[in-house]
């Protein structure tokens, strides 16, 4: 199977509660990420462009505009000289991107007839609002037109220096990977996020998904203009999808606070709503590649919004995965074998109410929508990510469920293909309590014998779970389920997960080892 590779966002440092500690674990498990030309980021990364948007005449109309574009010195008015010449603070420095942008979206929103549906905030004076503890604040960013400002509503994220070091070169690297890592795991309407950061007169952008994170080749923003005007054009008025926003999940406000509900297309082509009431786990969320798997309690609601009478409570779970094997599918396989004890399987797995894939525009939502290119290019180079050693360190909580705490670490990860995911739901009937917070130890043995039946049959169709742990193994009144088979592989298989599956204090020593140890 697939060479273990450990996930610092997983162990102690990342759930220390140390900013410092949390964002080298990050680093580290990006490792080195793919560099792209521009013109590949533009294709595969950004929005399509409106058809009627031409940069070349928008660049042009610019280039005449004595308010915004100097013609003594070629570049942009507010900056005379390069940042790292001039006398003012940072934040003052790059105070004229707010300009640019304006002059920029003013120009193409003459042409096209629309109204920009968002704004760039420069100088934050404090952190945007999110619901959880939060420390992070940006030096600008691209937001929607919201008040106050939130992070559930950051389009782009900037970072600056004025300075283009070694040192400074690392401390931009590590801001503007944190920036993009906390609008993913903040929001989970977010499925994809931009950035951009600049070292001087240096201009990157960024992008990230649950496949892949991308950073293009760099560029001189003063003197190469036609690079910036093409990104704020292209995003300041794309849809909601085509700024990765998933519009199957709506913010709604109930009772005076801030919700979700969650639309879910199911395979047989209903449509169904559930309003999130409380989040039972996010914590894989945390990681900017994987499944961003996320589960809730929720309550079913009725089409037009309101809350089903005397329904009664089920869980919802959301991810993006390769394939996607559920308790239903197995059931299907054990009929199609013959064997009749499909109604005995049912008492040790979830019920599943309702599944399906994500439906954004009419079609299924997955990570190929988000990045339009399948493969990279041939001719890519590596990006490689400034990354601090951990430290050993007390652990907290940052997010909800079971976490993994074993304190080691292994080399960087380095990102040769992109793995598609398709983003999907499933609804469980049941909601569960998990084995690790049963305190009658009669209880946790009852459930284990129920967890190995459930694995007998499991194995009965050839296939293997893949992650059994404490938080798979659950609890509904005296009978014990097995839950999480989106990892399951048939016995067969020969295809390998792109990281490595499973929860490190409960996975056989000899594949940790990748060796037996007999």
């Amino acid at each position: 199977d697939t060479v273990p590779k450990l996930k610092q966002m997983s162990l102690v440092a990342y759930c220390s509660g140390n900013l410092t500690l949390s964002r080298t674990a990050v680093l580290r498990d990006l490792g080195e990420i793919p560099c792209m030309s521009l013109d590949y980021f533009k294709a595969a990364a950004l929005p399509a462009l409106h058809e009627q948007i031409d940069i070349d005449k928008i660049k042009q109309s610019l280039q005449h505009d004595a308010d915004i574009w100097s013609q003594a010195s070629n570049q942009w008015i507010g900056f005379a000289k390069e940042p790292r010449d001039l006398k003012l603070s940072k934040d003052m420095t790059f105070n004229p991107l707010l300009n640019i942008f304006d002059a920029v979206v003013h120009k193409a929103s003459k042409v096209i007839n629309t109204q920009a549906k968002f704004r760039f905030v420069s100088q934050p004076s404090e952190s945007p609002l999110l619901e959880r503890s939060n420390a992070t604040c940006l030096d600008a960013y691209l937001l929607l037109n919201s008040n106050p400002d939130s992070w559930n509503d950051i389009v782009v994220s900037f970072e600056f220096k004025k300075g283009n070091g070694d040192m400074e070169c690392k401390d931009d690297d590590k801001k503007i990977v944190w920036g993009l890592h906390h609008i993913m795991h903040s929001n989970p309407c977010h499925h994809a996020t931009f950035g951009v950061m600049i070292k001087n007169t240096s201009m990157r952008f960024w992008f990230t998904c649950r496949a892949v994170m991308l950073v293009s080749k760099s560029f001189n923003f003063l003197t190469e203009p036609e690079h910036l005007i093409y990104f704020f054009s292209s995003l300041t008025f794309a849809n909601d999808h085509e700024l990765r926003w998933d519009p199957t999940i709506q913010r709604v406000c109930v009772e005076g606070k801030p919700q979700c509900d969650i639309t879910v297309h199911t395979d047989d082509g209903k449509k169904l709503v559930y309003q999130i009431m409380r989040v039972i786990s996010d914590y894989n969320a945390d990681a900017l590649g994987g499944h961003g798997t996320c589960i809730f309690k929720v309550c079913p609601k009725s089409l037009s919004g309101k809350p089903m009478q005397g329904a009664e409570p089920a869980v919802l779970k959301a991810l993006q995965a390769v394939h996607n094997f559920s308790s239903k599918n197995m059931l299907k396989k054990l009929k199609k074998k013959g064997i009749k004890q499909a109604n005995e399987a049912r008492k040790y797995f979830l019920t599943v109410l309702a599944a399906g894939n994500v439906m954004v525009d009419g079609k299924i939502d997955g990570t190929d929508s988000l990045l339009c290119m399948s493969d990279l290019p041939t001719d890519f180079t590596s990006y490689p990510l400034p990354a601090d050693e951990l430290l050993r360190v007390r652990q907290t909580r940052t997010g909800k469920g079971l976490t993994p705490s074993f304190p080691c670490a292994t080399s960087s990860a380095k990102h040769l293909k992109v793995h598609h995911r398709i983003h999907s739901c499933l609804v469980f009937e049941e909601v569960c309590q998990p084995i690790y917070e049963l305190r009658s130890l009669d209880t946790m043995f009852e459930m284990l014998h129920d967890t190995h039946k459930a694995l007998q049959i499991l194995h009965s169709v050839d296939w293997v779970h893949h992650n059994v742990s404490a938080g798979n193994v659950l609890c509904v009144g005296q009978m014990g389920k097995l839950a999480d088979l989106e990892y399951a592989k048939h016995m067969d298989s020969k295809t390998m997960h792109e990281v490595w599956m499973g929860t490190l204090e409960f996975m056989a020593c000899e594949v940790k080892a990748q060796k037996y140890l007999f």
